[in-house]
């Protein structure tokens, strides 16, 4: 009875979404074996003028556990909360500390010595100014 009555009556995509935005969800996320709904769903936000992502979780051929977690990610990277523990603590994963600055305790600089040698047989000449080290001639002067 119930797909039957599905496949009889009109879903109401666009009527649903534009309800769902009012109320304030700003996060559609198709879970299907083929995100086909994705782009009605997008064009009725755009045309709500709101702001929202609109996301699948799986994609024709590529419907495994890595998909699913890398949709979630996807999500995450869009403000959308996500429950990592929940999701990767019987897969081993574990919360490691970063450090609050990028470079923080380890260098990632190349170790490269420092340049010494005759520039002008690359055809740059010294210029004299304490900013600018070097100079090429103009071909026409």
């Amino acid at each position: 009875e119930y797909w039957y009555r599905n496949l009889r009556q009109t879903v109401e995509l666009e009527t649903t979404t534009r309800r769902l935005i009012a109320d304030g969800h700003s996060a559609f996320v198709e879970v299907s074996p083929h995100p086909v709904l994705r782009l009605p769903v997008q064009q009725t936000v755009e045309a709500a003028e709101a702001e929202a992502v609109v996301l699948g979780t799986l994609r024709r051929d590529d419907g495994g556990l890595q998909r699913f977690l890398t949709s979630a990610a996807e999500l995450f990277t869009h403000g959308v909360q996500v429950d990592w523990a929940a999701a990767l603590e019987e897969r081993g994963g574990r919360r490691v500390e970063l450090p609050t600055y990028a470079f923080q305790r380890d260098r990632y600089w190349l170790e490269a010595p420092v340049g010494v040698g005759d520039v002008g047989s690359v055809g740059l000449g010294s210029l004299g100014h304490p900013l600018l080290g070097a100079v090429v001639s103009l071909a026409s002067g």
